[in-house]
């Protein structure tokens, strides 16, 4: 019973498990192959440290990422899109992807300026 109760908060709050998953994907039940997600962390150029709080956007839809820099898209459809993002104090963020049905990983360093 505890068990179940300790895995049930877990999944719960994913940030106030010290195990809990890095990407999104970890968390996200199987997806069905028809359907197209795009996923990825945001990190600082150069330290890796990642980064909450960017906003992602892939071509009109915008996410933020999460405090451990992740990311999701699952409403984009099939072909090529423009990723960007942008957080205060570092450089735009942009480039192109393909997307095809399933999971599609796309991780973003963002650079700071000066």
């Amino acid at each position: 019973m505890i068990r179940k109760l300790l895995a049930a908060v877990c999944s719960a709050s994913v940030l106030a498990c010290s195990d809990a998953p890095t990407t999104l994907s970890e968390t996200l039940p199987p997806v069905d192959s028809a359907a197209v997600i795009l996923e990825g962390t945001v990190r600082r150029f150069t330290t890796d440290q990642l980064m909450g709080g960017v906003a992602v956007l892939a071509d009109n839809e915008r996410v933020t990422s999460s405090g451990r820099g992740a990311y999701v898209f699952t409403a984009l459809g099939e072909g090529e899109v423009q990723i960007r993002a942008t957080y205060p104090g570092f450089h735009p963020y942009s480039a192109k992807q393909r997307l095809r049905p399933g999971r599609n990983v796309h991780d973003i360093e963002l650079v700071p300026e000066g």
